[in-house]
């Protein structure tokens, strides 16, 4: 994988996941095994998707940088 197609799958993962939720597409991007670090806490893949869960129902607005392209802005009304 080259640098442009890098940069492309992860705009299309954090558009397709981060921004429209689509969580149907989580095992393209993600290995059922997945962990995740955050300041010190520990999430597997069920905590992951809870959390996602937990943000598209919270949120007005999620724009991601530094992968941001027009079409990854979204907004959700509550």
């Amino acid at each position: 994988m080259n640098k442009q197609e890098a940069i492309r799958f992860i705009s299309h993962m954090y558009n397709d996941i981060i921004v429209n939720f689509d969580f149907v597409k989580i095992p393209d991007y993600f290995h059922n095994d997945y962990v995740q670090v955050t300041d010190g806490n520990k999430i597997n893949m069920e905590e992951f998707k809870n959390h996602l869960t937990t943000l598209k129902v919270t949120v007005d607005q999620i724009t991601v940088s530094p992968f941001t392209i027009p079409s990854m802005t979204k907004s959700f009304r509550l």
